[in-house]
């Protein structure tokens, strides 16, 4: 009969983790009215395959602004991000989208950024409009005199 001794053995291993790198693409209207919702939207994706990845936070910003965050994720049969924001300040602002990176089993995707410019104009209720056209109305009648 033989017998057998139990014995073990342990061997060190190391986990190593693929870094890849991301790229961000961001999409707005050039020009928005004052306080009205417009969208944003864009895609996060893999720089080594090109595949789009899903369930990863983006924030989005105006001129270091906070607008709030989304997630990626299938919208019609594309894997992006979007959200609906506001901007109530006039002027020309750029407009970021961010992704701080994240880290999966055996992955690590690197940050990446995207930014457009998007120009907020004033707008003029119907009351100003009406105000302003019978002041220059009378302004007119004035110098004719």
């Amino acid at each position: 009969m033989v017998n057998y001794l139990p014995s073990s053995r342990t061997t060190p291993i190391t986990v190593t983790s693929l870094d890849v790198g991301t790229t961000m693409t961001i999409d707005a209207p050039a020009s928005v009215p004052q306080g009205q919702p417009f969208l944003i939207s864009g895609q996060l994706k893999r720089v080594d395959t090109g595949a789009s990845l899903a369930g990863e936070l983006i924030t989005l910003s105006y001129n270091g602004t906070p607008l709030g965050s989304t997630t990626t994720r299938l919208i019609g049969e594309t894997i992006k991000y979007e959200a609906q924001v506001q901007i109530d300040a006039v002027g020309t602002h750029t407009l970021t989208a961010g992704f701080a990176g994240s880290t999966r089993p055996g992955l690590s995707m690197s940050p990446s950024s995207a930014s457009r410019g998007v120009g907020v104009g004033l707008i003029l209720s119907q009351e100003i409009v009406t105000l302003i056209a019978a002041a220059i109305g009378g302004a007119l009648v004035l110098v004719s005199r």
